[in-house]
């Protein structure tokens, strides 16, 4: 943002508060607390929603998930302070063919406020439009009843994960709007005290004191920032399963905005039992998933969403096999997302 200034002494004055207050917001250890809302969406499925303010538009509650990256918001909720529209029109789809969706929108350049703090202009995903990939309103969208329009409750997904969006025929990435907070809240984020039903909390910006008994895993560099700043890939840590007799090494995705199941995205895995209709492992198996010194999550696999779900699913396009844990996991760890390159997990009493 440019500040014109009327005269020599205002702009000096303006510039000695501001190097101040930079100073402060990098050197105190500067962290703030946002409620994460447990909404459900039907069955035993259930959504997180964090309420955010897009160019001075109106506190609008998006889907918070760590498995996507950047904001994408409608664009009836989008003020007009310090913004700027591009011509990059992009298509940015999530989920599979049954009840995936695909936004259609422009990509703006617009600063974005989280529990009071708010970041430069950044590059958002301004929706125009929302098609679902099995037809009509299959994925929880309604775009004409004057509620929210997704799930009845939200405007839009906050992608906070790691990893910046890489769109086809897009030369502008986006990221997590957390990494382009001021100061020491860009540092990380904490999700803490979730349960079905039962709203927990967004800690933005890491300090000794917060991060206290969090066991860290170190994670892969990625690629650089257009800032410089390193990018690290949050869903390259192999961890170890065990369902039943059966053992595997695979990668994780640590996904707030995956259903309350365990999925295991590796098509016929021969040695997990399960249901032939809907690939959900037979109840009454041991399921373990440990990472070396960091966890070790444990259950007995059952029907209840949410608890001890577990399903084997057919792979996601041309991806190799991984495991998506889900809400589940995080209604039994706290976990910690440290820009620096780690993720950290700490069990919930």
């Amino acid at each position: 943002m440019k500040l014109w200034r009327r005269a020599v002494g205002v702009g000096f004055l303006c510039a000695v508060m501001m190097t101040a207050f930079g100073a402060v917001a990098l050197n105190n250890n500067a962290t703030t607390t946002v409620p994460l809302h447990m909404v459900p969406v039907g069955g035993d499925d259930y959504k997180l929603g964090v309420t955010v303010s897009v160019a001075g538009g109106p506190p609008s509650q998006l889907t918070f998930d760590t498995g996507g990256v950047g904001l994408h918001i409608f664009a009836s909720q989008v003020g007009n302070q310090n913004i700027r529209y591009t011509q990059q029109h992009i298509r940015s789809s999530f989920g599979g063919d049954a009840n995936g969706f695909t936004f259609d929108g422009v990509i703006a350049y617009a600063p974005v406020t989280i529990g009071g703090v708010t970041t430069k202009p950044i590059p958002i995903l301004v929706i125009q439009n929302v098609q679902c990939h099995g037809g009509g309103t299959s994925c929880g969208f309604n775009m004409s009843g004057g509620a929210p329009p997704m799930y009845g409750a939200f405007y839009g997904e906050f992608g906070a994960g790691m990893m910046p969006e890489i769109e086809p025929n897009s030369k502008i990435r986006l990221f997590s709007p957390l990494r382009d907070l001021p100061g020491n809240y860009s540092s990380g984020f904490i999700i803490e005290h979730l349960h079905p039903d039962v709203d927990g909390q967004l800690i933005i910006g890491l300090t000794p004191d917060n991060t206290n008994g969090f066991n860290r895993a170190p994670l892969k560099k990625f690629a650089n920032r257009p800032d410089g700043q390193p990018v690290f890939d949050d869903k390259s840590l192999m961890v170890n399963y065990a369902v039943g007799n059966f053992q595997h090494t695979w990668r994780t995705a640590f996904d707030t905005g995956g259903n309350a199941n365990v999925n295991i995205f590796g098509g016929h895995v021969p040695g997990i039992p399960v249901h032939p209709r809907n690939r959900q492992v037979i109840p009454g198996l041991n399921f373990a998933a440990t990472l070396s010194n960091v966890f070790n999550w444990q259950f007995t696999t059952g029907n209840q969403e949410g608890v001890n779900v577990v399903k084997v699913l057919p792979r996601l396009g041309g991806r190799a096999p991984y495991v998506n844990t889900g809400l589940l996991f995080f209604f039994n760890y706290d976990v910690m997302y440290d820009f620096s390159g780690t993720l950290g997990f700490r069990p919930q009493n």
